[in-house]
């Protein structure tokens, strides 16, 4: 899919993305996206289920910062796009800010994969 979705070729430039497809949002994601992969790969050493869960968690991130971009495109359809809005641009800020959030997902959905075992504890 790497190339169907015209990601750059740094793994490390792209986390997600999402288009619409016969009116449902579909999201996809990057499973070589570093700040993932690393995790995941660590949490695959020690325990798969935890693995799957971080995975399930992360998704669900994603997800959620995909809905929220699509409804502040839809807004700012709304609103008429700027005219100094050059679709290149504003393409490499949302994949930038897809990373960051990606980074954010990552770090968030290992936290809770955690948390059970912190409570368990005390």
């Amino acid at each position: 899919m790497w190339s169907t979705l015209d990601w750059p070729e740094n793994v490390g430039a792209v986390a997600s993305s999402a288009m619409m497809d016969a009116g449902t949002l579909v999201i996809y994601f990057s499973t070589v996206f570093p700040r993932y992969a690393n995790q995941v790969a660590a949490l695959e050493r020690g325990d798969a289920a935890l693995a799957h869960s971080f995975t399930d968690r992360y998704k669900i991130w994603l997800a959620v910062h995909s809905l929220m971009l699509r409804q502040q495109e839809q807004e700012h359809a709304q609103g008429g796009a700027r005219v100094d809005d050059d679709p290149d641009q504003v393409e490499l800020r949302e994949r930038e800010e897809r990373c960051r959030v990606a980074v954010l997902s990552a770090l968030f959905a290992v936290r809770e994969i955690q948390l059970p075992a912190a409570v368990d504890r005390e």
